[in-house]
C-alpha cells in the first residue's frame, strides 16, 4: 500500500494525460518528430508540476496518511513521497520510449533493473527493515525512469525542433473522453 499511495492521488494526472501517450506513438509513426518534442515536453512539465504538488500535499498530510495506513515511521513518507513523483513521470517516460520505438534500451533496462534491485535489498533491507526495502524499491525505479529520461534525453536531443501540436485538440479530445467517462464510472 505504501507505494501504491501515489497512484490513488495521481488519478487526476493520469486522467489529463490520457491522450498523451496515443499521440506519442501517431507522431512519431508520422515522422513529426517535432510534435513528439512538443508533446512529451508539456506532458512532462505538467507531470512534474503535479508531482511537486502532490509531494508538498502528502508531507504536509502525511501524519494523516500514516495513521491510516497504521504506520508509525515518519520516516517512510519521503520514499512514499519519492513513489508519487515517480508514478506521475514514469508513465510519459516509457510510452514516449515505446512510441519512438527505443526497443534495445528498454531491453537494457529491463536486463539491468533487478540486478540492481537484488543488490539494493542486499545492503540495505538488514539495517531499517520495511523503510530500507522501501529505498531499495524507490532506488529501482527512479533508476529505470533516469536511464529512460536519459534514453529520451539523447534521442530528442538529435530531433528537430518543437512543432506544434494544438491542431490536434478536437482529435485528442474524442479520443480520450470516453476513457476519462469509463476510468470516472
Amino acid at each position: 500500500p505504501l507505494m501504491s499511495v501515489g497512484a490513488v492521488f495521481s488519478t487526476p494526472l493520469a486522467l489529463l494525460l490520457i491522450p498523451a501517450g496515443k499521440f506519442l506513438s501517431v507522431f512519431a509513426a508520422r515522422g513529426e518528430t517535432g510534435k513528439v518534442r512538443a508533446l512529451l515536453s508539456d506532458a512532462l512539465r505538467i507531470s512534474l508540476l503535479f508531482a511537486v504538488g502532490m509531494t508538498f500535499w502528502l508531507l504536509w498530510q502525511g501524519d494523516a496518511l500514516l495513521v491510516r495506513l497504521h504506520v508509525t515511521d515518519a520516516r517512510i513518507l519521503w520514499p512514499v513521497a519519492g513513489f508519487a513523483i515517480l508514478v506521475c513521470i514514469e508513465p510519459i517516460v516509457s510510452a514516449a520510449i515505446r512510441a519512438l520505438q527505443l526497443f534495445k534500451p528498454m531491453l537494457a533496462a529491463g536486463l539491468i533493473l533487478p540486478y540492481f534491485r537484488l543488490a539494493g535489498m542486499l545492503a540495505l533491507l538488514l539495517p531499517l527493515g520495511a523503510l530500507d526495502y522501501l529505498l531499495a524499491q524507490f532506488a529501482t525505479q527512479s533508476f529505470g525512469v533516469l536511464f529512460g529520461a536519459g534514453v529520451l534525453y539523447l534521442f530528442l536531443r538529435r530531433a528537430g525542433p518543437r512543432a506544434a501540436y494544438w491542431s490536434h485538440w478536437r482529435e485528442m479530445l474524442r479520443f480520450a473522453l470516453p476513457l476519462v467517462a469509463l476510468t470516472l464510472v
